[in-house]
């Protein structure tokens, strides 16, 4: 299969938020590069179709405070 690659740019209120998204993304098993930025991170997702979709999910609950493993 292809792989395929997902780019999502996350605003940060603050260096604590901005922390703890970083120190989560880090403990997800998967292929993602997340660079800060003053103000917004960028994560990139590479994967399956399946697989990035199912990334994209569990990031974006991270960033709104949900739990991702629901």
């Amino acid at each position: 299969m292809q792989k395929l690659k997902r780019v999502l740019n996350i605003k940060v209120s603050d260096r604590k938020q901005l922390i703890e998204l970083m120190q989560a993304l880090g403990e997800l098993d998967a292929d993602i590069i997340a660079e800060s930025r003053p103000g917004s991170v960028k994560i990139r997702i590479y994967g399956e179709k399946d697989e990035v979709r199912a990334l994209t999910k569990k990031v974006l609950a991270l960033t709104s405070g949900r739990n991702p493993h629901k």
